[in-house]
């Protein structure tokens, strides 16, 4: 791929991507609003609090894509380096602060059958697992990149470490989706937009590695 074209086309990407999730995310929401519903047994006021708290932390996300990914398509000769970094800065921490809260949901939205030492040992599982700590590694990464970048300096390397720190996050996530889906804890729906939001984020982080070199131009 010609020099420059790869950022142009992430810059489109950044934009599809965060009008998708956006959608999906404010039709989660009004859904929700319209007619309140938490898997039978749980804490109806805990469910709706990490309810909110998910959604508007995927809204925040799919936002900066949105708003990022139109500047850097539309202002072609006035781009700024923000245009790349910003997004994947808050889908770095973003995606370490859902996973948390998935992790505090397991105690919170324990049904009255579940045993505390299951509860336990899940939550232990989820914690102990440091993929987390990737993601927000990878946000860090891709802030030093930026300054270095900034002053003149040579930012390359951490861009590229920043970005390799932030696929074990989305591995995990995958992984997680494709389990849902084959032991049928998703509908059709929820499989269809889901496959496509992971083929998404895949390509995306795809141009974002290749398009890295290109953030001067």
């Amino acid at each position: 791929m010609s020099k420059r074209k790869t950022i142009r086309l992430l810059y489109l990407l950044y934009a599809i991507f965060g009008l998708f999730f956006l959608a999906l995310s404010l039709v989660r929401l009004f859904l929700y609003l319209y007619a309140p519903a938490q898997p039978a047994g749980v804490n109806e006021k805990g469910y709706r609090t990490l309810f909110f708290l998910k959604e508007g932390i995927e809204i925040l996300i799919a936002s900066s894509f949105l708003d990022y990914g139109v500047y850097g398509t539309i202002h072609k000769e006035g781009r700024t380096k923000a245009s790349y970094y910003v997004p994947l800065w808050f889908m770095g921490v973003g995606d370490s602060l859902l996973y948390l809260l998935s992790g505090i949901a397991i105690p919170f939205l324990a049904t009255p059958e579940e045993a505390g030492d299951v509860i336990t040992s899940f939550l232990y599982a989820h914690f102990f697992d440091p993929v987390y700590l990737f993601s927000l590694a990878g946000a860090i990464f891709l802030i030093r990149a930026f300054q270095r970048e900034e002053r003149g300096r040579p930012y390359l390397k951490q861009g590229y470490i920043g970005l390799a720190f932030l696929f074990p996050l989305f591995v995990y996530d995958f992984v997680m989706f494709c389990l849902a889906s084959v032991n049928s804890l998703a509908g059709v729906p929820a499989i269809v937009f889901g496959s496509l939001f992971y083929l998404f984020r895949l390509l995306l982080w795809i141009l974002a590695f290749f398009a890295l070199s290109e953030t001067d131009d």
